[in-house]
């Protein structure tokens, strides 16, 4: 294979690494050693040896069943943060041995900042999942096992079809950038979800947090009954967007900040269907069923710190306990 070939393989080679680093291995050896690939670049039929196969295969079974029960893959995920890069750099190395020395180091430099995105991307996606989906255990076993079947199908379409596989891996790649920023936002929420459930423990918020001037000239009613912090979810223009919710006698808002001015969602209460709360680990939820324009069913979801749960039963119970006859 030429040069451009080989850093084509490695592309999305490592990206599966980053995934899931032991059905990567297990896959090329089980396809070398089965003679199902016509060409093995470099050195990577030593992945066929019967000692590696079965240290990949016990690992990939660990793997296997700690990536579907929640939280334990967050953990799995975190022993892997250097594991995962570490083995997409020696796959590099594996695949441009022969090469120049030049091409190798920048193939095994590649390899490990491309499984690196890989990994942290998927950390951060499953700890979300973990954290705020409201399907957490459906949720982990569904996109696990997708995932092992994606890992094993690209893994072999890169040793098949490495020039089409790189420009699909590379894709996806600019892709994720694209979507870093946000990636970035919530793993600074979990880390602040992580440290306020301790905080919580010690201390917990039960008065109404201050409310910056700005945001309380947004609202008609000056004497709201429940101020607190939260996130937003699936609110247009704020989803993922930290901020306050306001519940007065008529309206429930949620004011956030965006592009440096306050901007206002908000909903009158008689238009609330159904509100459900939800405790988790890390955080509270309370989940909005309300009639939009037209009528139609809507649905937001407010995610809350810890340290703020006596404010936010608050709020679910008076949200819970709007009469009927005005639903």
């Amino acid at each position: 294979m030429d040069t451009l070939t080989l850093l084509a393989t490695i592309l999305p080679v490592s990206i599966v690494s980053g995934l899931n680093l032991y059905i990567t291995v297990l896959t090329i050896g089980i396809f070398t050693k089965m003679g199902w690939i016509d060409y093995i670049p470099g050195e990577l039929q030593i992945l066929s040896s019967s000692p590696l196969l079965l240290i990949s295969g016990m690992l990939f079974l660990l793997q296997f069943f700690a990536d579907k029960i929640q939280f334990v893959d967050n953990i799995w995920d975190s022993i892997h943060t250097l594991i995962r890069p570490i083995g997409a750099a020696l796959i590099a190395f594996a695949i441009l041995t022969n090469s120049n020395p030049i091409i190798l180091i920048i193939g095994v430099l590649l390899a490990g900042f491309v499984s690196m995105i890989s990994h942290s991307s998927k950390a951060t996606m499953r700890m979300l999942i973990n954290v705020i989906s409201p399907f957490e255990s459906f949720s982990n076993k569904t996109i696990s096992i997708i995932e092992d079947i994606l890992i094993i199908a690209f893994t072999y379409f890169a040793l098949t079809y490495p020039l089409i596989a790189g420009t699909l891996a590379f894709c996806l790649i600019v892709l994720i950038l694209i979507f870093t920023p946000r990636i970035i936002r919530w793993s600074f929420f979990l880390f602040k979800a992580i440290f306020y459930r301790f905080k919580g423990v010690i201390n917990k918020i039960s008065e109404n947090e201050a409310l910056p001037q700005t945001h309380l000239n947004l609202i008609e009613d000056k004497r709201p009954e429940i101020i607190v912090s939260a996130r937003g979810q699936n609110i247009k223009g704020a989803h993922g967007r930290d901020g306050f919710v306001i519940l007065t006698e008529a309206t429930l808002y949620f004011i956030y900040n965006k592009w440096f001015k306050p901007r206002m969602w908000h909903v009158n209460r008689s238009r609330i269907k159904h509100s459900y709360f939800k405790q988790q680990l890390l955080v509270d939820i309370i989940e909005i069923q309300y009639l939009g324009e037209r009528d139609r069913l809507k649905k937001v979801r407010l995610i809350f710190l810890k340290d703020r749960s006596p404010l936010v039963e608050k709020l679910a119970s008076k949200l819970s306990s709007i009469p009927a006859n005005i639903r």
